[in-house]
């Protein structure tokens, strides 16, 4: 599973620039992907991206296959979600920009628009945090959840 985000109008350079160098400054443990821009032919002068957000599993350097427990990796994922769809309303507000945000395996997409993530957006970051549980990717508690979650799976970046 992934996200999908993509501006619903041309973006002008220093626009798309100061968002590529915010996004690549991001020091953050990621979980399958970090936000990843890319050139899409089809949507010249846009800003187009996409970021796996589901590992399920992974090879080791070992060469030994971990299988993710999947309430940990749909926790995880909501995490991550949660956390492109603020980066991407942070920038639609200072940039006067909009987004297509779209998880194209559930069927569900919405917008952002001056800062605000619509009911398709939300309904998108639902999903995912009521994937296996209810319990939300933000918070002290859900911190320290992820912590350990990081700590569990440390050999996945390795």
């Amino acid at each position: 599973m992934s996200l999908s985000y993509l501006t619903a109008e041309k973006v002008n350079k220093s626009i798309k620039d100061a968002i590529l160098a915010e996004t690549s400054a991001v020091r953050r443990d990621w979980w399958c992907e970090s936000i990843i821009f890319f050139d899409d032919r089809k949507a010249e002068g846009k800003l187009s991206g996409d970021t796996k957000l589901m590992l399920l599993g992974y090879g080791t350097a070992k060469g030994k296959y971990v299988e993710v427990d999947p309430e940990d990796d749909a926790f995880m994922a909501s995490r991550d979600a949660s956390y492109i769809v603020e980066q991407l309303a942070k920038w639609s507000k200072v940039h006067g920009i909009s987004w297509l945000v779209e998880e194209t395996d559930m069927g569900l997409g919405g917008t952002i628009a001056d800062g605000r993530v619509d009911a398709g957006v939300e309904q998108v970051l639902h999903a995912f945090a009521t994937m296996f549980d209810d319990q939300p990717a933000s918070g002290i508690k859900a911190d320290r959840r992820a912590e350990s979650i990081l700590k569990k799976y440390a050999d996945r970046n390795a």
